[in-house]
């Protein structure tokens, strides 16, 4: 449609498919339609069109939105979703269509719409994580004194709550909304009326569209303004940190579905089974959304190589970023919803997971600690005691048992320590009643973290 006049020829029909970008367009289209109706307005209103071509450009333009994305046959050729509106409006209101156009590029044009829509995916995204936060705390209010052991390097550390650890990802997940919330500063800035790069000689009014279309302001330099994809880069750095940060979740769930853990039972409908081993419950659905992550992190490191090295201003390299943008905020979204289901319809397998605490050494360090603050020996030298009371134990092949850690105490350092004592240090709940320091597991901690983030 645009290359009369420069060129003799029709582009060829493979590279016409090839660099259409119609398909993905589409979701651009509610906010391009929303573009030009402010543009004609701020035409008509600044004396670049009349007031006859202004109603009759509104008039169409409202036509096409009530008939939809529907009415357009997606034609490669048309090359993209600004090309397809613009002859859309000249069939229907004829050659005043063509006025549509006036002081703007596609340049200019793409760049706004992509905000557009951007800021709604990112607003889309805020909220999911807040539902998400908001299951958690729930969840949480009801497991304060739920026991269950913390692991670091994936051995069995210290005991904590099943809430201390769900807090744990609202409090990931507050930093996730916080980066996305300064990035949707970034992006709600209207790039409208730089035009192809260099702005244009018409008396046009960039605040005024700015204005009509929401955003905050301008993005001044209209060099910038339409060469600039780093806000994309932003949404998918976040939403690939976000990610990352479920995978852990993800992965810890994996491992507690397993037999050797045993601390969660998966809701049927999201999982699977063998083909040929019927005792299988697999957990599919959340391997997919690792490798789904994956995805979302290979459209990262797309988007920045597309970039890097990049000359300004305009090139159309920065047409196949809007791809890995989609992409990763569709996998996004549809992650948190699903995760969220997974969590909220668990079973936590809450004696299993007190049974493990009970009966594993991770009483080691509480142990130390009072050795320390109780009877006065240096820190080293109460973890080196514990350390070789846990190795003779394992050595004999011992079960946890505060007779036998009195006689082993009794016998490598005379130490005072009453079996009493030691039956209280070895009791979880106790250990994480201790524990009532800002951000620990003591119930106390936990009820009042879930109060003030649920007020907030």
């Amino acid at each position: 449609m645009i290359r009369k006049g420069r060129f003799a020829s029709e582009l060829n029909e493979k590279v016409a498919k090839f660099t259409s970008s119609i398909e993905e367009d589409i979701r651009l289209f509610d906010a391009d339609i929303s573009l030009n109706k402010a543009h004609v307005k701020m035409l008509y209103e600044r004396e670049i069109i009349t007031k006859n071509e202004y109603s009759v450009l509104l008039e169409g333009l409202n036509k096409i939105m009530e008939e939809g994305v529907e009415c357009f046959d997606l034609d490669p050729s048309l090359e993209d979703i600004h090309m397809a509106i613009e002859k859309k409006l000249t069939q229907i209101v004829g050659e005043i269509g063509k006025k549509l156009h006036t002081a703007k590029s596609r340049n200019d044009q793409v760049a706004t719409d992509l905000r557009i829509v951007l800021r709604h995916e990112v607003k889309e995204i805020s909220h999911r994580i807040d539902s998400f936060q908001k299951m958690l705390l729930e969840k949480s209010k009801n497991h304060v004194k739920s026991v269950m052991i913390g692991y670091t390097h994936l051995q069995q550390a210290q005991v904590t709550t099943l809430a201390h650890y769900l807090l744990s990802y609202v409090s990931m997940m507050d930093r996730d909304k916080e980066r996305l919330e300064g990035t949707q500063k970034r992006i709600n800035l209207s790039p409208l009326g730089a035009c192809a790069f260099n702005t244009t000689s018409y008396n046009i009014s960039r605040e005024q569209t700015a204005e009509e279309l929401g955003f905050e302001g301008v993005l001044e330099n209209s060099i910038d303004a339409v060469s600039s994809r780093d806000f994309i880069l932003e949404v998918l750095a976040n939403i690939s940190i976000l990610c990352v940060n479920l995978s852990r979740l993800v992965q810890d769930l994996i491992l507690w579905n397993t037999q050797e853990f045993d601390y969660i039972e998966l809701p049927d409908e999201y999982c699977s089974t063998s083909s040929i081993m019927p005792q299988k419950k697999n957990p599919d659905v959340l391997e997919l959304i690792r490798a789904k992550i994956s995805s979302v992190l290979g459209g990262m490191f797309s988007g920045f190589s597309i970039l890097n090295s990049l000359s300004q201003t305009y090139n159309r390299d920065l047409q196949e970023m809007t791809v890995h943008m989609w992409k990763g905020c569709d996998i996004t979204k549809e992650i948190i919803e699903i995760l969220y289901e997974i969590v909220d319809n668990s079973h936590f397998k809450l004696e299993n997971m007190y049974g493990k605490a009970k009966n594993s050494f991770v009483f080691a360090t509480d142990l130390a600690d009072f050795l320390v603050r109780k009877k006065g020996i240096p820190f080293r030298e109460a973890h080196s005691l514990v350390g070789s009371l846990v190795r003779e134990m394992i050595d004999e092949n011992m079960i946890v048992d505060a007779e036998k850690i009195y006689n082993i105490l009794k016998r490598k350092a005379d130490v005072i320590i009453s079996k009493d004592e030691i039956t209280e240090i070895l009791d979880p709940h106790q250990s994480i009643e201790s524990k009532d320091v800002l951000g620990g597991p003591a119930p106390n901690q936990t009820s009042t973290y879930i109060k003030k983030r649920k007020e907030r």
